[in-house]
């Protein structure tokens, strides 16, 4: 099943799609524009054509420098000691698709490799984190050589497409393709064994920066391996009194909490340092600027702020009778772009009205939820729809017509005050469901903020 999800992936990576024109529209552009002065002007300094000129930029951008394309021009020298630097930053960011087909390639072979290793050795590295366990226990389950293999293997197909390559195109003996492919993977660059035609070149226009990207990957993860080796293997409890002293700052009554806990260890293997700390409050701070907050008050993001932010950015629009209706459950669909329609002229500012019709739906419609309720909600036929649906919003109380009056095939009936028969039965929080609306009473904390919360807000 793991390779199915990894296969689906890599597939649904190789399909265009808005990143794909954003690519094009700022990074694309910079490498088309990078090749084409760089032909211009290695074709009038050197006289080399444009396979040779592309060829030449590619492998000094990669750092593989094969040597056998040098500039000799004074003029040339010069130009290069500025458009190799450039070169290695525009081409490395913005081969970026190529990059992330490869290594969603890579993460499908890692699940058939892993899937092979257990069924025959039984080896299994346990990723699950169990709380009741001790750090030491815990640690314990984590197979860490076969992660630094996990790690090794993007390059090892670069060095089995090299390989190939050698074999194949440039029709090397076994020996050499796997010297090439190792020395150019390596950005070794020896030079003695080369790509020559046309068509030679073309393959390493597109292997050089695949294999050298795959490489740098592999050394970053098995960095990120041996950090977090280290912080899972540190006894934390010889180092209590260093860590409290150095959060009290003078008062013996100072507090070391759990966030301050993470946030010192982080900053101890550098995983992050002040600035960037104080960027992402910034960041927090600015997504809950609409509600007033104490100074010692814990800010919080709800569905509430969600909402206010979504209004102020336009993304929830005032609904008009053109908006076409069918959603679900005969509600009206988001527009173009994802743009959400509900009453902004309720008395509570269509916020009850956005809960039913968007978030809710988009809360069930994750994880475990999903699975549980796509059954329910393609086996109904779909409601009546309303011919009141452009002056009214929909509201908790309608009954049928609400989204989460999900009729169980267990659990008693009972009749609303409308009338209207709807089976009670558990929630996922432990309740029942809401015997007119049907809508689960552990939602009515996302409705509305405890009372100390509600106050700050008037």
């Amino acid at each position: 099943m793991l390779i199915v999800q990894q296969v689906q992936q890599l597939l649904s990576a190789c399909q265009p799609s808005d990143g794909t024109v954003k690519w094009i529209r700022h990074q694309g552009v910079f490498l088309a524009l990078y090749f084409v002065v760089g032909i211009a002007a290695y074709g009038k300094l050197e006289g080399w054509g444009w396979m040779d000129s592309s060829y030449f930029m590619m492998v000094t951008a990669t750092t593989v420098g094969y040597g056998d394309f040098a500039p000799t021009h004074p003029l040339s020298r010069l130009f290069t000691c500025f458009y190799s630097i450039l070169g290695i930053t525009i081409v490395l960011s913005a081969i970026a698709p190529l990059v992330e087909i490869a290594r969603a390639a890579r993460e499908a072979v890692e699940v058939a490799i892993l899937w092979v290793v257990e069924c025959i050795a039984g080896v299994k590295d346990d990723t699950d984190v169990d709380m009741s366990l001790s750090p030491a226990e815990s640690n314990q389950k984590i197979n860490y050589p076969l992660r630094y293999l996990r790690a090794m293997i993007g390059p090892f197909m670069s060095l089995i497409i090299g390989f190939v390559i050698g074999i194949w195109t440039l029709e090397y003996s076994w020996i050499n393709a796997l010297y090439w492919s190792v020395v150019t993977m390596t950005t070794v660059g020896y030079g003695d064994l080369l790509p020559l035609t046309v068509l030679e070149k073309s393959i390493a226009l597109v292997y050089l920066p695949v294999a050298v990207t795959l490489l740098a990957d592999c050394l970053g993860e098995i960095k990120d391996v041996s950090v977090r080796r280290r912080i899972r293997e540190t006894d934390y409890v010889k180092q209590v009194d260093t860590l409290l002293l150095d959060e009290c700052n003078g008062d013996p009554e100072e507090t070391l909490t759990e966030a301050e806990f993470l946030i010192s260890v982080l900053k101890a293997y550098e995983l992050v340092d002040d600035a960037t700390l104080t960027v992402i409050r910034q960041h927090f701070f600015h997504l809950t600027r609409h509600r007033e907050w104490k100074v010692s008050d814990a800010r919080v993001l709800d569905a509430r702020m969600v909402f206010d932010e979504l209004v102020h950015g336009k993304r929830i629009v005032q609904r008009t009778a053109d908006d076409e209706v069918g959603g679900y459950r005969g509600w009206p669909k988001a527009r173009s772009g994802g743009v959400q329609v509900v009453d902004l002229e309720a008395d509570d500012g269509g916020f009850e009205e956005w809960m039913e019709m968007f978030w809710l739906p988009a809360v069930l419609d994750t994880g475990e939820s999903k699975s549980r309720w796509a059954s329910r909600r393609t086996s109904r036929p779909p409601p009546e729809q309303s011919t009141s649906m452009d002056k009214h919003p929909v509201r908790l109380s309608q009954g049928a017509s609400s989204s989460f009056n999900f009729e169980d095939a267990e659990g008693p009936q009972e009749t609303t005050s409308s009338g209207v028969l709807s089976r009670s039965r558990p929630d996922r929080a432990g309740g029942s469901m809401d015997a007119g609306g049907g809508l689960p009473r552990w939602t009515q904390n996302l409705r509305k903020p405890p009372r100390s919360r509600r106050d700050n807000m008037l």
